[in-house]
């Protein structure tokens, strides 16, 4: 022991006495805090993505190091030809290799404790959060630069006792590039093998769902663990993998007995692979599930069944393996499948339908993926309603990937919650499909939410039991009673759950929040934003757009389509990205856009979810005029002040551009359209210059009533203002006053 000791005395002494070596965590600490603390314009300021942002580059550039100080530590006594009288020692060639393997680990080590320092100073003294905040972050960024040193430098020093010439430092130079950037941007990126995430070097992936603290770490644990588990068994098979390969002057007994020990770790890295491989062979699975579900984009085209739900009223039980057992009732109106021969619904296909009745009696039906086909009677057809009860149970974790990048469809584990209602965790009326397919040029075979499918109204109760967190859903909750909660919403779309690292706020006023912790700051000048915008709506442009007063902050890495910084509107609430909405203070640009979104839902609710409409179009132009209606009516804005506003969201300049700069490339009607649009963009404009607001909002007003609401009502796929129209209720209202 005294001789492993001395031996490790001396590699410490030789690495710590270099003054490269010395300066580089010291370094390394410097550029963190510089850019922890350094202002920011734009992005998100929370501490988890800041510090993950960082270690994706940083904690990269210091692996180079562990493969630099690998190679040097075999090289340097072990391989080369000048220091062979060194084997004649009489100490063990194991515990030298572990002596130096140590030696180089507590050497790394010392960027983890800078990156610790540094975390806990900007965290606590800076930012001004408790250390509980963080961390749960920060002990999982300890123990993945740790295990990330231990595997880089055991390769390092395996490669090295493998290449003995000076070549090896172009090989790991190659190695270290392949193993983190060239293997997260080209393999598993946009090759799509997932799986092999593990084999990535430092586990800092440049898009990555752990990035959210609503679920991130709290509901990949699993994977991550399993993962680790491997690597662990890897960094061992590797470095008894060195000390066989450097056995050269021992006896053929001792060198039969190291191979068998590196037949045992590899072994033994094998099994300790497979927890790792049974989680991504359900995610391959379940990929499988939502491919043979898929729809070609040429197939959205025909006509689907769109059936007239008065009600439902589900019942779930959560069991303790995270599967579901409920049942639905659901009310359907005779008359809107009067003339079909067939009803269809469509269920999650992870899930079983386990019994279908109506008025108590077995009803025949026939169920092929998601799709659930129920020929109809006389006596089904005749009737004023038909309630049908579904019983059904089964998982509801689906996995899959888009442009590059996981995603989660769904899942319900431990205390982590996504069960969105287009995924249909209870049974959805007609037959549009769940899923379709995409054509991307990074990765093929890709699939996601059937984004356009219709979306009827109808009365939801909701009762959850077996649930031991709270639960949030797009529904007002009603009660809440040892473990059962229940919600209820009158001529809603349909119901969303969620469940994690969430809170709830609601300050003075209507409206309420729900997000993670971090966001509490930022909910009271948000909200108060929403109400009084909706209040100066509510006053003077009624509409019939049925949004709850409930804005939910989620990860757009896990939404449906994608959440940009704006506001979107998902089953009767508002839903905000909580990764881009983390800004310090709410400055002018985000005001206005986050007015001009409210808006914007105020008059089409959740049509066009995922852009707004843009202001080529008389329908997209509705919101812009209201909102300069807003800014001159209750924020008594001047006219100076409205158009540097409006210039700096750019469109005044749009309105008062120039017809004659267009592309010769652009279609003659797109053109002519365009022109259109802006002469009446003048008028309006021209309308509130001269001080005409009241007349101006009873122009919009009306323009709502007769042309957007009775399309709203019907359930068209989007608004659609026509010129004839348009037209005319200007001639009503501006012109018969004047």
């Amino acid at each position: 022991m005294f001789k492993w000791w001395t031996t490790l005395a001396l590699e410490l002494k030789l690495i710590f006495k270099n003054p490269f070596y010395l300066v580089l965590p010291v370094l390394f600490a410097g550029w963190m805090f510089w850019l922890l603390s350094m202002p920011r314009d734009y992005g998100p300021l929370d501490l988890l993505t800041h510090t993950q942002d960082f270690h994706k580059l940083a904690h990269t550039m210091t692996l180079g190091v562990a493969f630099l100080l690998g190679t040097l530590l075999v090289r340097r006594d072990l391989q080369l030809t000048s220091f062979e009288w060194m084997k004649t020692f009489p100490k063990s060639l194991a515990g030298t290799i572990i002596a130096k393997y140590t030696a180089g680990m507590l050497y790394l080590s010392t960027f983890t404790v800078a990156m610790a320092v540094v975390y806990i100073s900007v965290g606590v003294f800076q930012r001004e959060e408790t250390f509980n905040q963080f961390a749960l972050y920060l002990f999982n960024d300890i123990i993945q630069y740790e295990l990330s040193y231990a595997v880089t430098l055991s390769l390092a020093m395996f490669l090295t006792a493998i290449i003995p010439h000076r070549i090896i430092y172009l090989i790991s130079f190659c190695t270290w590039m392949f193993g983190t950037f060239f293997m997260d941007i080209f393999i598993i990126s946009r090759g799509g093998l997932f799986p092999l995430k593990t084999f990535h070097l430092n586990q800092f992936f440049l898009d990555s769902l752990l990035l959210t603290e609503v679920w991130g770490l709290h509901f990949l644990w699993k994977e991550i663990w399993f993962s680790r588990l491997f690597v662990l068994g890897f960094t061992i098979m590797l470095l008894i993998g060195v000390i066989t390969l450097l056995k050269g002057h021992v006896s053929k007994r001792q060198k039969n007995g190291w191979r068998m020990a590196s037949s045992v770790s590899i072994l033994l890295a094998f099994l300790a692979f497979m927890p790792y491989g049974f989680v991504w062979a359900d995610h391959l699975a379940q990929v499988g599930v939502a491919e043979s579900e898929a729809y070609e984009l040429e197939e959205l085209e025909q006509d689907y069944q769109l059936i007239d739900v008065l009600s439902y009223q589900i019942d779930m039980h959560r069991r303790l393996d995270d599967t579901i057992e409920a049942s639905a009732f659901v009310e359907v109106n005779a008359d809107s499948f009067s003339d079909e021969e067939a009803l269809y619904f469509r269920l999650n296909p992870l899930l079983n339908l386990d019994a279908l009745t109506w008025d108590n009696d077995q009803l025949n039906y026939e169920q092929e993926g998601s799709l659930i086909t129920i020929p109809l009677d006389n006596s089904m057809v005749n009737s004023d309603s038909v309630t049908l009860q579904f019983s059904y149970s089964g998982p509801l974790t689906m996995w899959g990937h888009r442009s590059g990048r996981e995603k989660y469809f769904s899942f319900l584990d431990g205390e982590n919650i996504f069960l969105p209602s287009a995924i249909a965790w209870y049974p959805l009326a007609g037959d549009q499909p769940l899923f379709i397919k995409l054509d991307n040029v990074t990765t093929s075979e890709e699939y996601d939410f059937e984004g356009s499918r219709h979306r009827g109204r109808a009365d939801y109760h909701l009762s959850l039991t077996g649930f031991q967190e709270t639960i949030f859903a797009t529904a007002p909750e009603v009660e809440t009673d040892r473990g059962q909660q229940v919600f209820s919403k009158e001529n809603g779309t349909e119901v969303s759950l969620y469940g994690g690292n969430l809170t709830n706020y609601r300050p003075v006023g209507e409206m309420e929040a729900v997000g993670p912790p971090s966001m509490e700051k930022r909910f009271e000048p948000i909200l108060a934003q929403f109400d009084t915008v909706n209040s100066y709506l509510n006053e003077n442009f009624p509409t019939e757009t049925h949004i709850g007063k409930m804005v939910f902050f989620l990860p757009g890495e896990y939404m449906r389509g994608y959440l940009y910084n704006g506001v979107e509107v998902n089953d009767d609430v508002y839903t905000m990205n909580s990764y881009y909405n983390n800004y310090p203070e709410l400055d002018g640009w985000y005001v206005s856009d986050l007015t001009q979104s409210i808006i914007h839902h105020h008059f089409y609710g959740d049509y066009n979810m995922n852009w707004r409409f843009g202001w080529s179009s008389l329908e997209g132009l509705v919101p812009e005029f209201v909102y300069m209606v807003l800014l001159l009516d209750h924020y008594e804005m001047t006219e100076a002040e409205l158009i540097e506003e409006l210039s700096m969201l750019g469109i005044y300049e749009f309105l008062m551009s120039d017809n004659d700069d267009y592309d010769e490339s652009i279609p003659e009607e797109y053109v002519q359209e365009e022109i259109y649009i802006k002469e009446q963009g003048r008028k309006v404009m021209n309308a509130l210059k001269e001080g005409r607001i009241d007349e101006v909002k009873r122009f919009l007003n009306n323009l709502y009533e007769k042309e957007i609401e009775p399309r709203s009502e019907q359930g068209l796929p989007s608004p659609e203002i026509s010129h004839d129209v348009w037209e005319e209720i200007w001639e009503e209202v501006m012109v018969d006053a004047e």
